[in-house]
Parts: C-alpha cells; sequence; structure tokens
C-alpha cells in the first residue's frame, strides 16, 4: 500500500521570533490559550528552538522560535520585530511501514529533503515544497513510547 503524500495533515506550524508572544497572538485572536511549551531544545552547534503545542479541535498548532542561526526556520523571519508566519504542514505517520513508504516515495521523486532526523525515536523529514506550493511538508513518526506520552500531553482547546 502507498501512503498518499499530500493528505492526513494533523498540524499547521508557524515560526516566530517569541513563543510567547506567539502564544498570546494564538489566544487572543483564535482561542488556542492552553499550549504545552518547551525550551531550548538542543539543535545542534549551540542553536535551540522553543515549541509551543496546543490542539484546536483535532487540528494540532506548533509554534516555533529558532535560538541561534538555524536557516530552516529563520529565513522566513525579519530581523528585527516581532514575527509570527506559517511554515509547514504536518503529517503524522502510523507506523515504521508508512515511514518507510513516504521515504522511498520522497527519495524517488526526487523531491527536496530540507532535514531529516531521528529525535530519540521522533523520526522527522521535512520536504521542501516553496517553490510549487511555498511551504514545507513535514512527515514525524512518533516510534517512540517518550515521543507518544509527549504527543498525549498536548494540551486541547
Amino acid at each position: 500500500m502507498t501512503t498518499p503524500l499530500f493528505t492526513g495533515f494533523t498540524q499547521h506550524a508557524y515560526v516566530t521570533t517569541d513563543i510567547d508572544r506567539a502564544q498570546a497572538v494564538f489566544a487572543e485572536n483564535y482561542g488556542v490559550s492552553k499550549f504545552l511549551t518547551m525550551r531550548d531544545i538542543p539543535y545542534g552547534n549551540g542553536r535551540a528552538l522553543h515549541i509551543a503545542l496546543a490542539y484546536a479541535g483535532n487540528a494540532m498548532i506548533e509554534l516555533i522560535q529558532p535560538i541561534g542561526d538555524i536557516p530552516l526556520y529563520q529565513e522566513t523571519l525579519p530581523a528585527r520585530g516581532f514575527a509570527l508566519r506559517f511554515h509547514h504542514l504536518g503529517h503524522f505517520l502510523d507506523s515504521e511501514a508508512e515511514w518507510q513508504d513516504i521515504l522511498a516515495q520522497v527519495k524517488a521523486k526526487k523531491m527536496k529533503i530540507a532535514v531529516e532526523g531521528d529525535a530519540g525515536g521522533l523520526k522527522y523529514l521535512y520536504v521542501d515544497l516553496r517553490d510549487s506550493l511555498d511551504h514545507f511538508v513535514e512527515y514525524v513518526y512518533h516510534g517512540s513510547l517518550e515521543s507518544q506520552a509527549m504527543l498525549a500531553g498536548i494540551p486541547r482547546n
């Protein structure tokens, strides 16, 4: 079975220059006020991310603030001032087989991979579709119990 590349999106992700202010914008304007906020998640070479996650109905909202030089996230942000910009759609995969299928399809189609990684059982893949759709698509497989527990702890609004 082939997993469709452009279906099943469960996450809307935004990058920001200020994670606290971005959460306030979502609370005030969109009624999403309860977030799981994780600060200083290591990204290598002294860089880090602040990430805030919340469910709004069935959709997950992810807010990402890069700390240090991380072009993947920073290139859509201004050098100064507050910003909150759409970055990617996220598709959560249910199994290792689905993960392998998506990976094989992306590579067979020679799609541009912006980043691929494994953070302790949480596998992720960013496909750069900015030339055709003006955003990234992220595929995520929560393969570890730790990753699944974190996912279960995300507040619902």
